[in-house]
């Protein structure tokens, strides 16, 4: 992922971008991310230098150019924070705690969104965040959601402040699903805790989990319109919907499946919460299997385009996956998979800004230990640390046909090797990781 913003590359470009902002803070804003990544380009010119030909007149030009750029960005940036000191100072009053520019912390699917509802939720501000949040996404040309670059530019520049790198936001703020935006329409009307009685017993969970479900099984009819009182009115008429440990019963095995991440059920769950989040602690214990695939895939992002990995094993017939399984009262039996921290094949692979994340792999001593019933909470974490053999792995591409909802490519052919020049350098690296 790449930034939204063109560096200017002579000083005459500078005033020309400057005229796309209204405000004053805007342009101060935009002027800072822009002496931020030419700084870069700099750095990275200063090192260039030294392999390129002796005397090299074009490179020591552009190195000149960018000097020229920064000089002018240096010197509007002093001029408009002198000119508007009071602005800014009065916009950090504003901010949100540890921030300089952004009222709110900003947020991009349900994971984040629940890391910070708490604390807002304290300070009475959850119905204020969800809309700003809502009225900070536009359509991309794409047709995507994403925020406001004035949005995107206050976050990157309040994580530079705080010592972490910008390259979360730049990733995820510029591709927000219609999922997360939906959820934000109903959570602006729903308190976090209620305390009210109802069949003689106290009502007290966790709302934000409970009223996303009624939600989504509310009639669809109702759908429409994103009514939040008609949503509340049918979680109130049925209390036992408040009970976290629910597991609701759909009319039909295919309704359960389309609607599963709606109601909790994941294809992957993260090892480092299993025995934390409701939804998987009873299963950790009790319920853990595996599951045994030929392989599997993972994507490779390459200049903004995904590309499918395919992954094997060497010697074994199959690969045995950790995971964890549960019985709904409608009689479905559902799975999920165990993740990790990324090893460093993983790393390669599937490079998606962040957290960086593989499925949890068992070799043939670990696979029937894993299934003992008497582990306690260490024993099984122990499984978690225990690094795969990766030269007992092979991946390469395979066709991009395989991968998203509309697959068009399936059987042997979704297992064939894909010739992608522009990866060749990634294959030689994951060649001498596996050897």
């Amino acid at each position: 992922m790449t930034s939204s913003f063109h560096i200017p590359r002579v000083k005459v470009e500078v005033a020309t971008q400057l005229k796309d902002f209204k405000t004053p803070l805007e342009k101060i804003d935009y002027l800072e991310i822009l002496a931020y990544e030419i700084r870069d380009k700099l750095d990275w010119m200063k090192r260039h230098e030294a392999s390129v030909e002796p005397g090299n007149e074009i490179e020591l030009l552009r190195r000149k150019d960018s000097l020229s750029a920064e000089r002018e960005i240096t010197k509007q940036l002093r001029d408009l924070k002198s000119e508007y000191k009071k602005d800014l100072e009065r916009r950090q009053k504003l901010a949100w705690p540890e921030h300089k520019r952004l009222p709110f912390p900003i947020v991009w699917d349900q994971d984040t969104y629940l890391e910070w509802e708490a604390p807002i939720e304290a300070k009475g501000r959850k119905h204020d965040w969800c809309l700003w949040l809502q009225q900070g996404l536009v359509r991309s040309e794409e047709g995507e959601w994403c925020f406001k670059d004035t949005i995107i530019c206050q976050a990157r520049l309040d994580a530079l402040d705080q010592g972490d790198t910008d390259d979360e936001i730049l990733w995820c703020c510029l591709s927000v699903n219609q999922e997360f935006l939906d959820f934000l329409v109903i959570q602006k009307e729903v308190p976090l805790h209620v305390a009210k009685k109802r069949r003689g017993k106290r009502v007290t969970p966790e709302l934000h989990k409970v009223f996303w479900r009624a939600y989504i099984f509310t009639d669809p009819n109702t759908l429409e319109n994103h009514s939040a009182k008609v949503v509340w009115d049918v979680l109130m008429s049925d209390p036992i919907m408040f009970d976290p440990k629910r597991i609701l019963i759909e009319d039909s095995i295919n309704d359960y499946y389309s609607n599963i991440k709606y109601h909790g059920s994941e294809l992957n769950a993260r090892s480092e919460k299993a025995f934390d989040y409701w939804l998987y602690k009873a299963s950790i214990n009790s319920k853990r299997c595996i599951v045994p695939v030929t392989g599997f895939f993972e994507p490779h992002k390459y200049k903004g385009t995904s590309y499918p990995f395919y992954f094997e094993g060497k010697s074994r017939e199959h690969l045995s996956i950790a995971g964890l399984y549960s019985i709904t009262k409608g009689g479905y039996v559902t799975f999920t998979l165990l993740t990790k921290q990324a090893s460093p094949l993983f790393e390669k692979v599937h490079n998606k800004q962040g957290d960086k994340r593989q499925i949890v792999l068992l070799d043939e001593d670990t696979e029937k230990e894993w299934l003992n019933p008497n582990l306690n909470e260490e024993d099984i974490k122990s499984f978690f640390k225990n690094e795969y053999d990766q030269s007992k792995l092979n991946t390469y591409p395979v066709p991009r046909g395989v991968q998203g909802r509309k697959y068009i490519v399936d059987g042997e052919e979704a297992i064939t090797r894909a010739e992608i020049p522009e990866l060749k350098s990634l294959e030689d690296d994951i060649k001498e990781l596996i050897k």
